[in-house]
């Protein structure tokens, strides 16, 4: 989990980043997509930044509808994640959802985070991994995930991605300044800056997960 550059991303790292979580999440009978194609591609070309964009304008008016989506989803990627002048954090639920993954493509079981208006500090117990991200590398690893949203099946485990994700609607409902929270695999455990404590049980929360998937019936508020 070494700590990358706050600048742009060059396509080549931009592309290799996208490219490991996409096949994170794939199943091994995970047939290779055309966004999986087109990402080993630049990899391979490692074009400058004006080539990429040249690049992807070029086949987003392909004729062949999955390359022209595949280069489609890669142009909102490098949009998203191009750097601004004080980039704020995503807001939280996102914030969370994006250090969820990588605690999951880290292969991670305990961990500590910590969030402060002047980014995160991850560490993964048993690696000795640490990370700190700035809110300008947070949105860059978010930007890079947002790209594989609906671009393979959902994972039959319930990951962190996901729990994380669910711990952060909640605090929404009563903002902090900073929050440190205990990663485990049974108890999501969360320190707010204004000594409010919080515990979040993983069946508490799948629970929750399911049930705003759950379709409402006739006549439900």
């Amino acid at each position: 989990m070494s700590t990358p550059s706050a600048e742009a991303l060059p396509p080549q790292a931009l592309c290799r980043r996208i490219l490991t979580a996409l096949r994170h999440r794939m199943r091994a009978d995970h047939e290779s997509t055309y966004l999986q194609m087109l990402l080993t591609y630049v990899i391979d070309l490692n074009p400058t930044n004006e080539e990429f964009g040249a690049l992807l304008a070029r086949y987003v008016a392909d004729g062949r509808p999955g390359i022209a989506e595949a280069a489609r989803i890669l142009q909102e990627t490098r949009r998203r994640s191009a750097p601004e002048a004080s980039p704020p954090l995503p807001p939280l639920p996102e914030t969370l959802r994006t250090l969820g993954a990588l605690l999951d493509e880290a292969g991670a079981a305990v961990a500590t985070i910590e969030i402060t208006d002047q980014g995160a500090h991850v560490c993964v117990f048993g690696k000795l991994d640490e990370r700190t991200l700035s809110p300008l590398e947070v949105q860059q690893e978010s930007s890079t995930r947002v790209a594989l949203r609906g671009q393979v099946a959902a994972a039959a485990a319930v990951r962190y991605e996901v729990l994380l994700r669910s711990v952060g609607t909640r605090l929404e409902r009563e903002y902090a300044p900073a929050y440190r929270l205990l990663v485990t695999p049974e108890l999501i455990g969360v320190h707010c800056s204004t000594g409010h404590y919080a515990g979040f049980p993983r069946e508490e929360l799948i629970a929750q997960q399911q049930a705003t998937k759950r379709p409402r019936r006739a006549g439900e508020a």
